[in-house]
């Protein structure tokens, strides 16, 4: 009887005979400037996270939420600042806060304890710009669409205890300084339980 639980449960998160459990997982977030972004803030951002939770659906399938949140800062040895009526040139510093909250699908692959899986994430969120040239300072903020294919894998280190693994390229309609339609490539490693 032992052995037969043990078996079982080596098959991870679909280990369900018909439908995948719920899935919560929260992970540590990596960002990576793409297309015109890099133009405002280049520098890859460590601080950010992710909160998810995925609802099995069939037996391979399961439909979620996912919010996130990224922090991107890069000073420069010089930049400038429009005015009015001058423009500031001297040591900047800018930043970029990114929210976001995204309907997600997810499709996995095989059985096992080791479940690569690929799907989409579709919603939006609110990000905000700031830029400090000397003591003055231009923050531009405002709504956005996001689209991103997503791929990744959850390793099961026990039962009802992943270890999560995820990329994501995000296209959105975010205008951060002069990057129009911004992108980046995001990395996740985390936990799920379900």
């Amino acid at each position: 009887m032992l052995h037969a639980t043990g078996a079982a449960r080596a098959d991870g998160y679909l280990e369900s005979g018909s439908q995948l459990p719920t899935l919560v997982s929260v992970s540590w977030e990596m960002v990576v400037p793409q297309s015109a972004v890099p133009d405002y803030v280049e520098q890859t951002s460590f601080r950010g996270g992710q909160l998810e939770l995925g609802f099995g659906v069939a037996r391979h399938l399961s439909l979620g939420l996912s919010a996130s949140w990224n922090w991107l800062a890069q000073e420069l040895p010089t930049g400038s600042l429009q005015l009015p009526d001058a423009v500031i040139t001297g040591a900047a510093y800018r930043r970029v806060q990114l929210t976001e909250l995204r309907a997600t699908l997810h499709w996995y692959l095989t059985n096992g304890p080791v479940q690569p899986w690929v799907g989409v994430g579709l919603g939006g969120g609110w990000h905000e710009s700031y830029l400090a040239v000397a003591d003055q300072m231009r923050t531009a903020s405002g709504w956005h669409a996001a689209a991103e294919p997503r791929a990744g894998l959850l390793w099961t280190v026990r039962a009802g205890l992943a270890v999560g693994l995820q990329a994501r390229y995000a296209f959105t309609t975010a205008r951060l300084g002069d990057a129009k339609d911004a992108r980046w490539l995001a990395v996740d490693l985390g936990l799920a339980v379900y």
